[in-house]
């Protein structure tokens, strides 16, 4: 008492603030710290719940991962949505209110576009007629999955603090909303109608040769009607829509795709094939997956899930493994519509008029911060020959009207049946049975087993069209464009037991030389694939791979489009001193992408401004919009950038350009390059041995909705994001866009232009020869409650390249649900 009085004497002021403010505040936290902790899930002891056959065991390890133990399947399922409850409701709510067009009701009017986006595609009415669609067994399967979830929901254990925050409880989970999240998922790696937009938006402001010129994509007769059509204007608000709607879903980025690869047994240590799989996504607070282990009487299969679905997604079971790639198949084409100005319900096909069809829609939106009611909004979703009319979605737009067709739109029965199903296969041709039916979204899957098969499977609904190849919109006034034929399931490209070896799939052409069908304009480059594809090469000359081969290769952070790239930059002359030591490092620069990389970061910086200067530069021997620039420079496309590097009289000479002072390729390198060392001085300082990639180069983690808007900026945020210093997660990173560790800098973020927003969300290594081998993480962790010692304790050991060996975790903790007596 006496040092507090003596306190009190010689600080007055301060010790009555500590007493009267800081000691309270930090009582209030600790108070609502420990209330809030209550959130966490019980993971010991015994639970009795309704729905279940007989007791199912949930064994977690020390990362949250959950080993499901139960004597039917059903029984198995229902522990799946029960534990997906546990730890990602939050996500599950956003996903399913998103696919519903029912994000308002929590989050307000900054939604409603969103939903009236959602509503306008049609994901639930979809999913009703996909559950009719369904056969017994899979509603069982959906239907005991659902009835855990609800187990969950229907406790009274205190709900994460998200809930708190936004003042509700969630309702009864459906079988509809699960499959109206599977089929957005199919949605969203589907689409590719932004880039038919951008492309005749292109044509439209600066011309047909403009577009060949920069695309590669040539216009057709009937296209050409469509160039007064496209406004730049409407791509630009269509776009953000989507990209809008595809980032709440954490489902948006140019470089969403994946890699995998799968190596022969006779080049194996094990003597089996060992299997490698790492699908990219955005990066998120939760990641979109979610490890877990599932077992009945007939399913036991271990890998990644997403929360809201029953299956393992991309795993192994007993027989086999498998891992998936997005096929970037082009299943998406743009209508644009001729319509009556005196009723725009009518448009016309083939010279005459049809009616549109029409469903009635109702968005209900919470009240603001003001409490203000705000009443619900009443629309038609229209729907053409072609499909729903996207253009409704959003005002602003100019007179003109657009259809979307989309395989997906009939819905996604057949999928869901086939992933089902991919669980319990045992055999190749088990395998191949479980896709003949599957629709989207068109993946690359990969395949091993135990027997010592390797082979791929490229399934998924892909149009044979009448005219034209998918590039660019098509007039809806025609039917032609109407798709009626799809490639025949045995006609999609595959392979078994190839002679080389091993396969590998990285978003790129995974076509044989003279396929007949066209099945995108929008592969991946092959950087990435072929860069798998050499590691592999070499490792099957000495033979005897190992885990730990795969594990390097997963890590790799080499780019093979810098090394084609770098030599033509590096034929500058310098002007300065500072010039000179930027080039040293690229000199000495062995185009590998570490956190101690100096050079990869000049780099990057100096292609990023060395792009955009040259296309602008380009452009302005066009007619057009100056402010239209922006389709085409902030969408890299890296042999753009090799072209105007090796063809520069191609780009660089404009007879009606007066400024000379950039009008020769050697002076916009050497400009470029100074722009390029002010923004790395602005940003990190003059010293250039500081210019670490690793410490410029970070990955960002957004939570929804309580990031940042500045490293997520298509998230409408519900307040000024004071939250975000809890919810929100960064860490240093390595890796670019075209190594095996993918890792993109945002260019288009002016802001934080060098942030990663994309990467590899799970990674997954089998051994066919022993399940006890095989290796697993994830990019953040297990929880998405973010007092859980789960929510980001895979995080620094996902970045070391380090693993969970799931099969050898011993449980630290065990519950038991057991079903209650009738």
């Amino acid at each position: 008492m006496k040092i507090i009085s003596c306190l009190f004497s010689r600080f007055p002021i301060s010790s009555r603030f500590i007493c009267g403010v800081v000691i309270p505040i930090l009582i209030l936290f600790l108070c609502g710290y420990l209330y809030l902790r209550q959130s966490l899930p019980s993971v010991n002891g015994q639970i009795f719940v309704k729905g279940l056959h007989k007791n199912v065991t949930i064994e977690r390890d020390k990362y949250g991962i959950p080993h499901i133990k139960a004597s039917t399947d059903t029984d198995a399922f229902f522990a799946l949505g029960y534990v997906h409850a546990q730890d990602r409701l939050w996500q599950m709510e956003v996903n399913r209110r998103l696919s519903s067009g029912r994000l308002s009701e929590i989050i307000g009017e900054k939604a409603i576009t969103l939903d009236k986006y959602a509503k306008i595609l049609g994901f639930s009415r979809n999913a009703d007629k996909a559950w009719q669609q369904l056969g017994e067994r899979e509603k069982k399967a959906l239907q005991a999955y659902v009835d855990g979830i609800n187990q969950w929901i229907s406790s009274e254990t205190l709900l994460p603090s998200e809930f708190l925050i936004f003042q509700y409880k969630p309702e009864p989970w459906t079988v509809i909303d699960s499959l109206s999240w599977m089929q957005l998922m199919a949605w969203n790696l589907g689409r590719n109608y932004n880039e038919e937009l951008r492309r005749l938006a292109i044509a439209n402001e600066f011309g047909s040769e403009a577009l060949h010129r920069f695309e590669l994509v040539s216009i057709s007769d009937d296209q050409e009607k469509l160039q007064s059509l496209s406004q730049s204007h409407d791509v630009t608000i269509l776009a953000s829509l989507q990209r809008q709607f595809a980032s709440v879903a954490n489902l948006d980025g140019q470089q969403i795709g994946s890699n995998n690869w799968v190596v022969s047994g006779k080049y194996t240590q094990s003597g089996k094939p060992l299997l490698s799989s790492d699908p990219h996504f955005q990066t998120s607070s939760p990641v979109l997956l979610y490890l877990a282990s599932i077992q009945g009487d007939k399913i036991n299969a271990t890998g990644s899930t997403f929360p809201g679905l029953p299956f393992i997604a991309i795993g192994r079971n007993q027989s086999i493994a498998w891992g998936t790639t997005n096929m970037v198949a082009d299943v998406q084409d743009v209508a644009i519509l001729k319509t009556l100005p005196v009723d725009t319900d009518l448009y016309e096909i083939d010279g005459s008029y049809q009616r549109m069809e029409k469903h009635k829609e109702t968005i209900n939106i919470r009240n603001n911060v003001l409490k203000k009611s705000i009443p619900p909004i009443t629309f038609y979703a229209r729907s053409t020959l072609y499909g729903p009319v996207i253009s409704d979605a959003t005002n602003g737009l100019t007179k003109n009207q657009y259809s979307i067709q989309w395989v997906g739109q009939q819905g996604i029965a057949a999928s869901f049946t086939s992933l089902l199903n991919l669980n319990y296969a045992s055999n190749w041709d088990e395998f191949l049975q479980s896709f003949e039916k599957y629709e989207a979204p068109a993946q690359n899957y990969i395949y091993a087993d135990i027997e010592g098969n390797i082979g791929f499977i490229s399934p998924g609904k892909i149009p044979i069209r009448n005219t034209g190849d998918g590039s660019l919109p098509v007039a809806g006034w025609q039917s032609k464009y109407k798709w009626n034929r799809f490639i025949p399931f045995k006609e999609l490209p595959q392979e078994f037991n190839p002679a080389r070896g091993y396969i590998t799939t990285a978003n790129n052409d995974v076509t044989p030389e003279g396929y007949p069908y066209n099945i995108t304009h929008d592969w991946e480059p092959s950087y990435r694939v072929n860069r798998i594809s050499s590691l592999l090469e070499s490792l099957l000359n000495k033979g005897h791979i190992k885990i730990e081969d795969m594990v390097k290769i997963q890590s790799d952070t080499t780019d093979l489009h810098t090394q084609k790239v770098l030599p033509l930059l590096l034929k500058l002359t310098a002007n300065s001193d500072r010039q000179q030591q930027a080039l040293e490092y690229l000199h000495h620069w062995d185009s590998n992408y570490s956190g101690d990389s100096v050079a990869a970061t000049i780099y990057q910086s100096w292609i990023a401004s060395f792009y955009r200067m040259m296309i602008e530069n380009s452009l302005a021997q066009y007619s057009g919009n100056r402010s239209a620039t922006s389709l085409l420079t902030k969408n890299f496309k890296p042999d753009l950038l090799l072209r105007m590097l090796k063809q520069p009289d191609t780009y660089c000479r404009q007879p009606n350009r007066k400024d000379t002072e950039i009008q020769d390729c050697k002076n916009m390198l050497s400009i470029s390059l100074d722009n390029a060392l002010d923004e790395l001085s602005t940003i990190i300082g003059s010293n250039m041995k500081a210019w670490k990639w690793g410490e410029i180069h970070i990955a960002h983690y957004p939570h929804f909705p309580f990031s940042s808007p500045k490293y997520s900026k298509l998230i409408p945020p519900t307040i000024d994001n004071p939250l975000s210093f809890i919810y929100h997660r960064k860490i240093n990173s390595s890796g670019s866009q075209f190594s095996i560790n993918v890792a993109p800098p945002d260019f288009n973020n002016q802001e934080t232009p060098f942030i990663q927003l994309i990467g590899a969300a799970y990674r997954q290594i089998n051994d066919l020869n022993d399940k006890k081998q095989d290796v697993f993480i994830l990019s953040t962790g297990q929880s998405g409650n973010v007092l859980s010692q789960h929510y980001d304790d895979q995080m620094k050991m996902y970045k070391n390249m380090e693993y969970i060996s799931m099969f050898n975790e011993k449980p630290v903790a065990t519950l038991i649900l057991t079903p209650v007596e009738k």
